[in-house]
């Protein structure tokens, strides 16, 4: 499994949002987190960031 970080910008946007649009982009991370390669076309990392990625959830 891999670690989880949320910034504080991120955790912010979350809690701003609705609930079932934060709980369904958490499950995402979450699932990804647990089984990289169930998220694999959904994912992609961000140009000039070593640990940055942006997760696509059809929201």
């Amino acid at each position: 499994m891999k670690n989880i970080a949320y910034s504080r910008v991120a955790l912010k946007a979350l809690s701003r949002m609705p609930l079932n649009t934060a709980k369904l982009i958490r499950s995402k991370i979450v699932q990804y987190a647990e089984y990289p390669t169930s998220q694999v076309r959904n994912v992609v990392k961000l140009q000039g960031l070593d640990i940055a990625f942006v997760l696509r959830t059809g929201v």
